[in-house]
């Protein structure tokens, strides 16, 4: 990977954020923190009725 590859994904990543930014809040609930694997995080609280949220 050269400078121009980073450089060009770097452009990439930008324009994908502007594009996040300009979304509803609701939607944007996926990139609140902008790392790319937010979506495999657990929540705090489990969201099943009937269990017990989940301890650290």
């Amino acid at each position: 990977m050269g400078i121009q590859d980073i450089i060009e994904g770097k452009k990439q990543w930008r324009a994908h954020m502007a594009r996040v930014k300009a979304l509803p809040p609701d939607y944007q609930i996926a990139y609140k923190d902008g790392s790319s694997d937010a979506g495999s995080k657990v929540p705090e609280k489990s969201l099943t009725p009937g269990k017990p949220p989940r301890s650290r």
